[in-house]
């Protein structure tokens, strides 16, 4: 595995983004945006009865119409909202972001528009293929989904109900990101918790700790004293002013805009468009996995519960027989630490930045039969001088397939986790233009960037999402109209991610910064057992908070207290622990206030398909160029058109199971694999 980067100066084609300097030349490209986004709708609203309409005259503008990402205005002119060192231009650049956002939901509201579509589709005698099928009927289910077949008596009602629930998210979502709650404690009582914690946030003797994940994390894991980690809990579930009330309204009003678009439930509407296809089909999904993990999670749920016991012991404290909601992350770390004892400090020293960028290239290239090419900084326009750019070509033919920036490095007003913004989308010659941003620390010539075996994973995973953005093929792929299901979007980087508890694979990560030497065979171990630690236990929860969500969003509750119920039943029934009177987690559930309703379940969806793929089809490692071609082809470059379940089906050359999901989580062990030939 041996990768050279390439480095030249000159045109990269039409690969490479004319960022904007200043706020007017943002602004300037939205004018444009807008004027050509008009022209095109107008057009094609234009077109009278009895003219000639064909897929390249109606359909095809829309696919790529002005003011979505295949145009690199777009791109240009609102990505830096997330990573300029300039306010200004972020400010900008987040203006232009909204107002893209208002132009593209005037677009679905085009009745001239719509009605043109609607007279191509009804009259077309063009025989179109799967591809062309796919965007038609996408089009025309985005104007259905935005009440364009409604009446206006309710086309006006669906708008005031869409006003109002954001108005009511907004409410809720301010409620967490603005409260104000400082719990206050001693440092005795925050026994476990690092030293560097407690003087960071001890103010006049008192430890202050807000109700943010980045303070309560720490406490949930590592503090010994059960009451703290208890007030600490408590507060996530309890505050937020009226969220419990605003949640019963907002779900409620999902309701009365799924039955106006003739949806029998807010769940079905959302999941028309994910891979699962029905809100049946998720509950038959989930509650499959949570019979079957049943019994192996009531064998990690003793095992807490023995570790529970003796810490209680060894504090002189009574010991209540039961397992709490505040006690799982705590005893879950405490378990790790007594059966594998990793330093991850030390762990931290094998992966030096570098070096995992460099390898994970290189395992990606033979994977998917890629070649990369750094363009030498100084000679590409970029936001920060510690960017780099890369183009992608494809190792047979030596086709350019697009390219992609690596921002790797903490600064003030940056977008602050890891993530994958897919910054231009694949149009006629101009490849697709991905973007990766980190927050990872930024080392010198004498004190190299390390980051944990967690950052190494992450950026595995997200590294993973690039290439699914490059080597998705056609024009217009992953826009909105092509976009991949959100139970299915993350499957393929979690297929990947696998490699990062790669034995092989991690010999090849790591490097220690000093010696050079990769990580040794026992802490490799270590490693690789700790993965699956109470794994059952922790998808049960996952599996109660997808429940909460499809509930919600299948019938949701007239009442508060009905709410209340809907917690304390679910969560005893699948998680084995006692919901404490009055806890409510929907008072703190942001996921399906805003990004997620009707759809958490999604990563455990896509985490099941992911581990049938890994372990059905790469047994013989990350070397098999063959299988990583075919993965390309079947499951990449399709992208966001097709059925998602028949790409998995191809791939696969059958249905997707549970049985290797479950058999990584320990809740299957002697059981044959059943799809083995």
């Amino acid at each position: 595995l041996k990768l050279q980067f390439l480095y030249f100066i000159g045109s990269m084609e039409d690969d490479e983004m004319m960022w904007p300097e200043t706020a007017s030349e943002v602004e300037e490209r939205v004018r444009q945006i807008r004027t050509a986004t008009q022209k095109t709708w107008d057009t094609i609203g234009n077109m009278r009865e009895g003219e000639e309409l064909t897929y390249d005259k109606v359909i095809s503008p829309l696919v790529t119409v002005a003011n979505y990402k295949t145009n690199p205005l777009v791109c240009e002119a609102k990505f830096l909202q997330h990573c300029s060192p300039k306010p200004l231009l972020r400010e900008a650049a987040g203006k232009a972001g909204e107002t893209f956002k208002k132009l593209r939901r005037q677009g679905r509201m085009r009745e001239d528009v719509f009605r043109t579509v609607r007279r191509y589709a009804a009259g077309r005698t063009e025989q179109l293929d799967s591809r062309k099928l796919h965007f038609l009927n996408s089009i025309l289910r985005d104007f259905r989904r935005s009440g364009l077949s409604l009446s206006p008596e309710d086309r006006n009602k669906l708008e005031r109900l869409l006003v109002e629930e954001t108005k009511l998210c907004k409410r809720y979502n301010a409620n967490v990101g603005e409260d104000k709650t400082v719990l206050h404690f001693k440092p005795e009582e925050l026994q476990g918790v690092s030293e560097r914690y407690i003087q960071d946030h001890l103010v006049d003797g008192n430890v202050c700790v807000t109700l943010k994940y980045p303070d309560v994390f720490p406490i949930m894991t590592r503090c010994a004293v059960s009451e703290t980690r208890k007030q600490v809990a408590a507060g996530r579930e309890l505050r937020f002013g009226d969220n419990l009330e605003l949640m019963v309204k907002v779900t409620s009003i999902r309701k009365e805009i799924a039955n106006l678009l003739g949806y029998s439930s807010y769940a079905d509407y959302t999941c028309e468009k994910a891979m699962a296809g029905t809100a049946s089909e998720v509950k038959k999904f989930l509650n499959e996995l949570k019979d079957k993990l049943a019994a192996s999670g009531k064998k990690e749920y003793q095992q807490l519960l023995r570790y529970k016991a003796r810490h209680m012991e060894e504090m002189g404290k009574p010991f209540d027989g039961l397992l709490q909601p505040w006690d799982i992350q705590y005893y879950s770390e405490v378990m790790t630490q007594a059966e594998y004892g990793i330093d991850q400090a030390v762990v931290a020293y094998h992966f030096p930045l570098e070096h995992v960028v460099t390898t994970t290239l290189q395992l990606y290239e033979g994977l998917l039969g890629l070649r990369f090419v750094e363009k030498e900084k100084g000679t590409f326009r970029s936001w920060h001088p510690s960017v780099r750019f890369f183009s992608a070509y494809d190792g047979d033919t030596k086709k350019r397939m697009g390219s992609f920036y690596l921002d790797l490095h903490h600064r003030h007003g940056k977008y602050p986790h890891a993530a994958i913004f897919y910054i231009r989308k694949r149009r006629g010659t101009r490849g697709a233009v991905s973007c990766m941003l980190a927050d990872l620390p930024e080392g010198s010539p004498d004190r190299p960037s390390c980051i944990g075996h967690r950052q190494m994973s992450t950026f595995f995973h997200e590294f993973g999402h690039i290439m699914h953005g490059i080597c998705a093929e056609g024009d217009g792929n992953m826009t909105r109209l092509a976009k991949c299901p959100r139970d299915f979007m993350e499957a393929p980087s979690q297929m990947l991610e696998n490699w990062c508890w790669d034995k092989k694979i991690l010999k090849l990560m790591s490097k220690h910064v000093t010696t050079g030497k990769p990580l040794s065979d026992e802490l490799i171990d270590k490693l690789v057992k700790s993965r699956f630690v109470n794994a059952s236990i922790t998808t049960l929860n996952n599996i109660f908070l997808s429940s909460v969500d499809l509930a919600l969003h299948m019938t949701p509750p007239n009442t508060v207290e009905e709410a209340q119920a809907l917690v304390d039943n679910l969560r005893p029934e699948i998680t084995m622990l006692a919901n404490p009177p009055g806890w409510n987690m929907l008072r703190n559930f942001c996921h399906v206030v805003e990004h997620y309703p009707a759809a958490y379940y999604s990563y455990l969806w896509s985490e099941v398909i992911s581990a049938d793929m890994f372990c059905s089809k790469f047994a013989d490692g990350i070397s098999n160029s063959a299988v990583g071609r075919s993965y390309r082809d079947l499951i990449l470059a399709p992208g966001g058109v097709g059925n998602s379940a028949d790409l998995v089906h191809s791939f696969l050359g059958r249905e997707h199971s549970q049985y290797h999901f479950l058999k990584q989580r320990g809740a299957i062990i002697d059981e044959p694999d059943p799809n083995a030939k």
